[in-house]
């Protein structure tokens, strides 16, 4: 989870707490408006909705939320918080969640860059089974595709010798029973739980793009009608 954000202090951590506190209290209290969202990733997917603030005490608040929201929050156990009112925007956990009343008590405030916010295309996660080869020269990377934006994706495999170092190559993969080859970059090569994720750029022409574009709206569909199931 800590990939999609990084937490930061301004004065520290526990003084900041504390004015995220009076921030939100000054919300309950309607002193100030409440602009208040919740942002959640759901599979890739961002999920903002609006909250309202029901209580606040020292390290936690609590919070009744969009049913759709605490669906996403009981996946991340956690949400961001963003106002106009907060200087940055928030990370919190989450201590307790009653999903069948929305509502949900947040813990452990800090300030947090969202990287997820500041990629330029939208990546989602592939959960049915999609092989996709890399080749650059004698090199060969086989695996199984993780998550894919129209610029990028990543490639779940074993290990391969040789890939300590930027490789330009070719990636081959169907999508929706289209085969492609285009043309691609091997940027670096991660540990994942045993494995190895390959994080390649690509550069796809604009039929790829395409192919690319509508595979991601479909799974951002059918996601988002999971959800509204679970709800």
């Amino acid at each position: 989870m800590q990939d999609y954000y990084q937490t930061f202090a301004v004065e520290d951590y526990q003084k900041d707490e504390i004015a995220i506190s009076l921030i939100l209290g000054q919300i309950m209290n309607r002193a100030l408006p409440n602009d208040l969202r919740l942002l959640n990733y759901f599979k890739e997917v961002p999920i903002c909705f609006a909250a309202t603030i029901e209580n606040v005490e020292p390290g936690l608040v609590k919070m009744t939320v969009h049913h759709t929201q605490s669906i996403a929050i009981q996946s991340q156990k956690m949400s961001f918080l963003k106002s106009s009112h907060l200087p940055h925007d928030v990370v919190a956990k989450v201590q307790r969640l009653r999903i069948a009343k929305s509502q949900v008590v947040f813990t452990q405030f800090s300030f947090a860059q969202i990287r997820s916010e500041r990629r330029e295309n939208v990546r989602v996660k592939v959960t049915e089974a999609v092989s996709v080869d890399f080749r650059s020269g004698k090199l060969l990377v086989r695996g199984r595709l993780d998550d894919i934006s129209s610029s990028g994706l990543t490639i779940l495999a074993p290990a391969q010798p040789g890939c300590d170092q930027i490789l330009v190559g070719t990636v081959y993969f169907a999508l929706s029973g289209i085969a492609m080859e285009v043309p691609a970059t091997l940027l670096r090569v991660l540990d994942v739980d045993g494995a190895k994720k390959y994080v390649i750029k690509l550069d796809a022409g604009p039929k790829e793009e395409r192919l690319v574009s509508q595979f991601i709206f479909q799974i951002q569909t059918d996601i988002i009608r999971e959800l509204k199931e679970r709800a």
